[in-house]
């Protein structure tokens, strides 16, 4: 087990940073259906991808464009939903860094219930036309 922690720790070290490109995405996928974790109140962000199966072209374009912070590709994943229908995702996450706490800090820290939010400064300060995109073709233009 050390010896993984410590080549991924290599590994982490010589990752560039995100693009301006890379943070725009994230955050249109944020207002989406984007799941941004901390396993531990001090740990870096980990970011969960899921989508229907039906999105592949999507998803490996969301792959390649952050494939340097994932080290297992996307994969599918079938289960039962309560209806007793079969559904099946695509599936991938990276790997938890602090390039990614970003998120968190905008989405997730200034309120104390650990819930996903939409800050107030988030059109003037972080939401960009290819952010809107991204949000749209992610979740943005479904009605609920």
């Amino acid at each position: 087990m050390r010896g993984l922690s410590k080549e991924l720790k290599e590994y982490k070290s010589n990752l560039t940073p995100l693009t301006l490109h890379q943070k725009e995405i994230l955050i249109g996928l944020a207002l989406g259906d984007l799941t941004i974790q901390k396993q531990t109140p001090n740990s870096d962000v980990r970011i969960k991808f899921e989508y229907t199966i039906n999105s592949s072209e999507y998803v490996h374009h969301l792959y390649n464009t952050f494939k340097d912070r994932i080290l297992t590709p996307p994969y599918t994943k079938e289960r039962i939903s309560k209806s007793g229908n079969l559904s099946s995702t695509w599936r991938f996450q990276t790997i938890a860094d602090s390039e990614l706490n970003f998120l968190y800090e905008i989405f997730f820290e200034p309120f104390s219930d650990k819930k996903k939010h939409l800050p107030e400064n988030l059109i003037k300060n972080h939401l960009t036309p290819v952010g809107i995109a991204y949000w749209f073709m992610d979740d943005g233009g479904k009605l609920d």
